[in-house]
């Protein structure tokens, strides 16, 4: 039997917690009520259980339980990630599912989870954040059930005063019942949003790492082809030095001459290898910048590997710019560096040129960063998310909720 990774165990892991979650609520679905509770419509706890479970199994199915994928399948999904997204995409319509049971007490512990990951994947402005921050944010907590309703269902992100002259939201929504159901609807819509959004992260953080694959592949592919050229006609990609005093080997003209490869007496310089020796300086180079750009780099819990295909991207990068950076200095566009006299040198500089390719891919590292800092995570706040309740905090008063008076 093949071993599992580890996003498929916690799928696993989470349809099991899921269908206990599942029973529980069907449990108490008598005293919270019937999801969706209005006039003509009717959805008891064991439809939204049925609805749950097919999620669930498709969930499990997606993550290769309790059939392992064929090895073609596992191939397939490791560049796409199409069995990935189904899984976790099936785990979140269950859980949407199931809000259709919460009562006002499970409202009120799931709506934390699903601000974070609006204020992570959402921007300020957005007019979907702003009516989820207004039904469930911190000033809406303090308010009564009425005027929250009466504040999502406006579309305006405050909390209006009740006032004796106008009629207030119980009234149209007629009964508790109707406010929690209405509660549950603003709840679900809410946590579909943000799942959405966090797919659509995770989606770019995918495609991300396919184009760092896809270039890693173009510059190796790149480099082999200069390599067979300097191989098969050396002067066409010249990497030897002519100083003006060394003691090195003497070209076939009488001039002093120093290739990357080491000199032989009586043989054409220069030599079938000097290329590919410089090459293989410039992925040494290269994986030395790969590896202090990974140690800056945060480690992330997706599945997919972008500091590893970052670290494959240098590698070829990193030979192509020891290549040109010495066809640069000896054509002696760089001042100063144009006679280098001795073997050791030109393969230094080579060296030197591979870990400099950091300098041409630092955009694609600050790129990479900020691609894996915008995926939701539960090791930090969100960005732009609100200070905590000053009720919470030691010797502080309760803030109270803003209102705006009819």
């Amino acid at each position: 039997m093949s071993k599992r990774t580890r996003w498929q165990e916690l799928v696993i892991a989470q349809a099991r917690f899921l269908e206990y979650e599942c029973t529980r609520l069907c449990q108490e679905g008598n005293e919270n009520g019937f999801a969706g509770q209005r006039p003509g419509v009717s959805c008891s706890p064991r439809q939204v259980e049925q609805a749950a479970q097919v999620h669930l199994e498709r969930a499990r199915r997606a993550a290769g339980y309790p059939n392992p994928w064929p090895r073609g399948t596992r191939l397939v999904n490791v560049w796409n990630g199409s069995l990935v997204t189904a899984a976790f995409a099936n785990l979140h319509c269950a859980k949407v599912v199931l809000v259709d049971l919460y009562s006002e007490e499970d409202i009120q512990a799931a709506a934390p989870n699903v601000l974070a990951r609006l204020r992570a994947c959402l921007p300020p402005d957005d007019h979907r954040r702003q009516k989820a921050e207004a039904l469930f944010g911190p000033a809406a907590t303090a308010a009564p059930a009425d005027a929250r309703c009466q504040a999502w269902f406006n579309g305006r992100n405050v909390i209006l005063q009740a006032n004796p002259g106008l009629p207030s939201s119980r009234g149209r929504f007629g009964s508790p019942a109707d406010e929690l159901a209405a509660r549950r609807s603003a709840l679900r819509e809410a946590m579909h949003v943000s799942y959405d959004a966090a797919d659509e992260q995770y989606a770019r953080v995918r495609s991300f790492r396919n184009i760092l694959l896809i270039g890693a592949a173009v510059l190796s592919m790149l480099v082999i082809a200069v390599c067979l050229v300097g191989a098969f006609h050396p002067r066409v990609i010249p990497l030897c030095f002519h100083p003006p005093s060394t003691t090195t080997a003497v070209g076939p003209k009488g001039t002093q001459t120093v290739c990357p490869t080491v000199d032989v007496g009586g043989k054409t310089l220069p030599a079938a290898g000097d290329v590919t020796v410089v090459a293989l300086m410039g992925v040494l180079g290269g994986a030395l910048s790969a590896t202090f750009a990974i140690q800056k780099l945060r480690g992330t819990s997706t599945p997919f590997a972008v500091p590893v295909a970052l670290a494959f991207f240098k590698l070829p990068a990193g030979a192509l710019t020891a290549i040109a950076g010495l066809l640069l200095i000896q054509g002696d566009l760089v001042p100063g560096l144009s006679q280098l006299d001795s073997q050791g040198k030109i393969l230094a500089y080579a060296l030197v040129f591979g870990v400099a390719q950091h300098l041409v891919t630092r955009f694609v590292d600050q790129r990479a960063n900020d691609v894996l800092s915008s995926l939701p995570s539960k090791e930090r706040a969100p960005a732009g998310s609100e200070p905590p309740n000053q009720a919470t905090q030691p010797g502080g008063g309760e803030k109270p909720a803003p209102v705006l008076t009819a």
